[in-house]
């Protein structure tokens, strides 16, 4: 008995394992550095949105600081615990976003992070704890301060690298010069729609509404979500006037494949526009804007609010 389960602990130094999730956190790290809020958890975000109020992007650079800052912390330290404590955060956190997308799709991507995490803990869990040897350099609880002061500084100086002095960035994606343009509109609501990013982005939208209450929709044409939001309150026409703007892809960014296909809005009535192609527009679609008397009096995105229910 004592043989078959000796057996199952791996001949791995505990540093294996921990090497192997730092370098998993720092490929998220890139991930969500390059694919923005696109790729970030939406479950996470919507927490980080009702706690703090943070915006889809803020919540994708906090994520991708505290990513390469644990993967600093287990490249120093490297210990079982830690890493089993982190790759279980990684799993908890790729359960959620599998369990939403369940319902929206793009199930792949979180479902491989999940299979990646639970790799990690069962090897974690199962290597053999390194032998005691003489102690060299720093203590434990100096160490343990070095490690801290490590991570938080990379962590910082990433967040600071993040952050944006505009909402307008350009990056090379495949070899071409992508433009990425941030319409996140919370905190917009009380503003006039041209001083927004969407009513800068689209001049003719101002003239189209004047002066009447109207509801401006932003979507994805393969976003099931979206879909789903216009069969259920513009599949009729409404009092108001409706403008479905719909945001095109970016030049030189590989659409996804969800592996699903949608026919046209639901969106009886309502006047059409599209976003300028060539940018990579960031946006949390459905995105539903009410204006009155041209202020933005309302903001819903999938990250939180409600123009519509209650009307």
């Amino acid at each position: 008995m004592n043989t078959a389960r000796s057996s199952l602990a791996l001949s791995l130094h505990p540093r294996v394992p921990a090497t192997a999730c730092g370098l998993f956190l720092c490929v998220l790290g890139t991930l969500h550095l390059q694919s923005g809020p696109t790729w970030s958890p939406v479950p996470l975000c919507e927490i980080l949105a009702w706690l703090f109020g943070y915006s889809p992007v803020v919540s994708t650079q906090l994520l991708a600081a505290i990513e390469f800052a644990a993967a600093v912390t287990l490249f120093f330290v490297g210990n079982r615990i830690l890493t089993i404590a982190f790759a279980g955060a990684i799993a908890f956190v790729s359960l959620a976003c599998v369990s939403r997308a369940l319902t929206s799709g793009g199930i792949a991507s979180p479902l491989l992070a999940l299979l990646a995490a639970s790799a990690l803990i069962v090897t974690a869990r199962n290597v053999r704890p390194a032998a005691p040897r003489a102690r060299k350099g720093l203590s434990p609880a100096w160490t343990a301060l070095a490690t801290i002061t490590i991570a938080t500084t990379t962590g910082h100086v990433v967040a600071q690298s993040l952050r944006s002095k505009s909402d307008t960035a350009s990056h090379d994606h495949g070899g071409t010069r992508v433009v990425s343009i941030d319409l996140d509109m919370q905190p917009f609501q009380g503003r006039r729609l041209e001083d927004t990013p969407v009513g800068s982005s689209l001049p003719a939208l101002r003239g189209i509404i004047g002066d009447e209450t109207a509801y401006v929709v932003l979507y994805l044409p393969d976003c099931s979500a979206c879909h789903s939001l216009f069969e259920q309150f513009f599949a009729i026409p409404r009092p108001e006037l409706v403008v479905a703007v719909e945001v095109p892809t970016g030049d030189g960014v590989e659409k996804v494949d969800t592996g699903e296909e949608h026919g046209d809005i639901a969106c009886m009535g309502c006047e059409r526009l599209a976003l300028p192609t060539g940018p990579n527009w960031i946006v949390a679609a459905p995105m539903v804007l009410k204006i009155e008397r041209g202020i933005v009096t309302c903001v819903a995105d999938r990250f939180g609010g409600d123009c519509l229910s209650a009307q």
